[in-house]
């Protein structure tokens, strides 16, 4: 069973400065990162700084959180980054690696939140792609949380003559439209197409 972390032990974690070149991806990392999640990454980390620290082995200084960061901060220039080292063994390195990686993976969307968060930033400024959402992929989210309305139908555009000699049946009582469902003279039924 997961021994239980009390809040002394959490508040206990430290961030500290790291030198770039003092840190190594970690060996063996399962997680890739394509040139679309890098210029992602790299995107984010111009436009919002970091906001989330690096998380590397203390006794190795590799990477378990964060190695795309880390390479993106380095195309970037950046010489160094905040940083929370941890005294683990490295099973449990590549371990918490794989959970890292994987529980973010598990998480779902709402569509129709999403949808409406990604319109409003569109319609603020935000360049989507610049955030990770390539058109095809946020045009039909957003389509999907605006459906279009649906088309009332037309109104007729005139009602046919009520035939003089028929014996009116039926009397719409909002508009005093008569009609008989008879057939008139010639064989066309009073009431067809264009009843109310």
């Amino acid at each position: 069973m997961a021994k239980k972390t009390d809040a002394k032990e959490v508040a206990g974690m430290k961030v500290v400065r790291v030198p770039l070149d003092e840190l190594n991806e970690l060996p063996g990392n399962a997680r890739t990162h394509g040139e679309k999640n890098l210029a992602a990454i790299k995107h984010s980390l111009e436009k919002f700084g970091q906001v989330e620290a690096l998380i590397f082995q203390a006794s190795t200084k590799n990477l378990i959180g964060g190695n795309g960061r880390l390479r993106a901060m380095r195309e970037l220039g950046w010489k160094d980054a905040a940083c929370l080292p941890l005294d683990v063994d490295d099973a449990t390195a590549h371990a918490l690696a794989l959970a890292l990686n994987r529980t973010s993976e598990l998480a779902g969307w709402d569509n129709e939140i999403l949808g409406h968060t990604l319109a409003t930033l569109q319609e603020e400024g935000w360049e989507l792609p610049l955030l990770g959402w390539q058109e095809e992929e946020f045009k039909p989210i957003i389509e999907e949380a605006f459906p279009a309305p649906l088309e009332e139908p037309a109104p007729p555009s005139e009602f046919r003559e009520l035939g003089e000699d028929i014996e009116t049946k039926y009397r719409c009582p909002k508009c005093a439209y008569e009609w008989s469902g008879q057939p008139k003279p010639g064989g066309a039924v009073d009431g067809d197409a264009g009843d109310p």
